[in-house]
C-alpha cells in the first residue's frame, strides 16, 4: 500500500479545519495584493469601476435603500461588539488551553478581516485610482486681475440672496427649511440634472447616522460612505447649513468619485448650480472663501475690504456658529484626522490635505498673483464665463 499524498498527510497532521482556513487566508491575501497592484493601472480602474463596481453598487444600493436605517451603523456597532467578545473569549480560551490551542480563533479573525479588506479594495479602493471627475471648469486665467472683483461680486450677491431666503436661529445657525427626507430627494434630483459620463446614474438613498452620530461629531466627521453595502451616510448632528453639501459629497462617493477632492468638487457643482436657495447656500458655505484669493490678486485693499463687508451679517453669524460648534465637540478630531490621513494615503489619495481647495499663488512684498485656479475657483469661473 502506497504512502498517502502530501495533502492527506498535512490534513492528518494539522486537521482539515486548519488546512481549509489556511487555503482561504492565502486566497484572500492573493486577492488583496492583486487589487492593490491593479490600482496602478488607471485604464483598468476606469473599466472595472464602470462595469463591476457600478453593477455592484446598483445591486447593494437597492438592498441597503430598502432598509430605513443605516446598515453601516449596524455593521460598525456589530464590529465593536464582536471585537470585545473575541478578546474576552480569546483570553479565557488561552488561559484554559494555552496559546497553541487558540490558533483557530486567530485564523477566523484573520479571515473576517481580510474578507472586509478585499471587498473594500475591490469596490471603493479601485475607484481611488480613476481619472479626474468630469465636472466642468474654466482654467484659463483672465488677462486683467482687476476683473476678479467684478466676478466675485456676482457670487457674493447671490450668496446674500440665498441667505435672505433662509431663517437663522438665535445662535446664528441656518434653519433647515424642510425635512431631511425632502432634502435627500432634492439632492437626488440635482444629480439627475448633471450629465456626467464619470458618475454612476444610480443614487442610493442617503441615510442619517443616529446611533453613532455623537461619536462622529467628536471626531469632526460629517459623513461616511461605505461602498461594500452601497450606502451614503451623513451625521444626524451635522449643521443645517452644511447638510446639503455633505449629502451631495457622500452620494458622490457611491457614484464612483472616491477621492475626497473629486467628491468635494462634485458636491460643489451639485449645490452651487441648484435653484434651491438652501442647497445653493450650502454650496457657498462650503466653497465661497476660495474666491478670497482672487480678490487678493487685484492687489487693492479696498477691493478686499469690500469683499468682506459685502456679505450679509447672517452669513458671518452662521460661520461663527459652525466653527464654535465643531470646536466644542472635537474631542477626537486629531486622532480621527491621523487615521483618515493614513487611510487616504494607503488608497493613493493625497491624505487629508485633499479635503482643502489647494490654491496656487505667488506672493511678494508688492504683488499677490494667481498662478492657476484651484478646483473650486475653476468651477466658479466656469459658472461665470461658460455656464449659459
Amino acid at each position: 500500500m502506497g504512502k498517502p499524498n502530501l495533502f492527506k498527510r498535512i490534513v492528518a497532521k494539522c486537521g482539515l479545519s486548519f488546512v481549509v482556513k489556511t487555503i482561504i487566508l492565502l486566497v484572500l491575501v492573493i486577492l488583496l495584493i492583486t487589487f492593490i497592484l491593479l490600482r496602478n493601472c488607471e485604464d483598468f480602474c476606469e473599466f472595472y469601476s464602470q462595469t463591476f463596481v457600478q453593477f455592484y453598487t446598483i445591486v447593494f444600493g437597492h438592498i441597503s435603500s430598502f432598509f430605513p436605517f443605516s446598515l453601516f451603523e449596524i455593521f460598525a456597532i456589530g464590529t465593536i461588539l464582536y471585537s470585545i467578545a473575541w478578546i474576552v473569549f480569546f483570553i479565557v480560551n488561552t488561559k484554559k488551553l494555552g496559546i497553541k490551542r487558540s490558533y483557530h480563533m486567530i485564523m477566523r479573525l484573520g479571515i473576517i478581516l481580510l474578507t472586509i479588506f478585499v471587498v473594500y479594495q475591490g469596490t471603493a479602493g479601485i475607484n481611488y485610482s480613476r481619472g479626474p471627475v468630469d465636472v466642468p471648469q474654466h482654467k484659463e486665467l483672465i488677462e486683467d486681475p482687476k476683473d476678479y472683483k467684478i466676478i466675485t461680486d456676482k457670487f457674493s450677491d447671490d450668496f446674500n440672496y440665498c441667505a435672505s431666503q433662509l431663517q437663522f436661529n438665535e445662535a446664528g445657525s441656518v434653519v433647515k427649511p424642510y425635512s431631511t427626507d425632502v432634502l435627500i430627494s432634492n439632492i437626488e434630483m440635482e444629480y439627475e440634472k448633471f450629465e456626467s459620463k464619470y458618475l454612476y446614474k444610480y443614487s442610493p438613498r442617503a441615510k442619517p447616522l443616529y446611533l453613532t452620530g455623537w461619536f462622529y461629531r467628536m471626531a469632526s466627521i460629517s459623513g461616511v460612505t461605505f461602498v461594500p453595502v452601497g450606502e451614503a451616510n451623513f451625521n444626524s448632528l451635522n449643521n443645517d447649513s452644511y447638510l446639503p453639501f455633505t449629502v451631495a459629497h457622500e452620494l458622490a462617493h457611491t457614484k464612483g468619485a472616491m477621492p475626497e477632492e473629486d467628491a468635494n468638487l462634485v458636491a460643489a457643482y451639485i449645490c452651487l448650480n441648484s435653484e434651491d436657495p438652501y442647497i445653493r447656500y450650502s454650496g457657498y458655505d462650503s466653497t465661497f472663501w476660495s474666491l478670497e484669493s482672487l480678490v487678493m490678486a487685484t492687489n487693492n485693499d479696498d477691493d478686499l475690504n469690500d469683499f468682506y463687508n459685502r456679505l450679509d451679517d447672517n452669513i458671518y453669524r452662521n460661520n461663527n456658529y459652525e466653527y464654535d460648534y465643531w470646536k466644542e465637540h472635537a474631542t477626537f478630531e486629531k486622532i480621527a484626522d491621523k487615521i483618515n490621513d493614513w487611510y487616504l494615503k494607503f488608497n493613493n489619495d493625497e491624505g487629508t490635505t485633499s479635503y482643502s481647495d489647494n490654491i496656487d499663488t505667488t506672493e511678494t512684498e508688492t504683488e499677490f498673483k494667481i498662478n492657476s485656479y484651484s478646483r473650486f475657483q475653476a468651477l466658479y469661473m466656469w459658472m461665470y464665463f461658460d455656464k449659459n
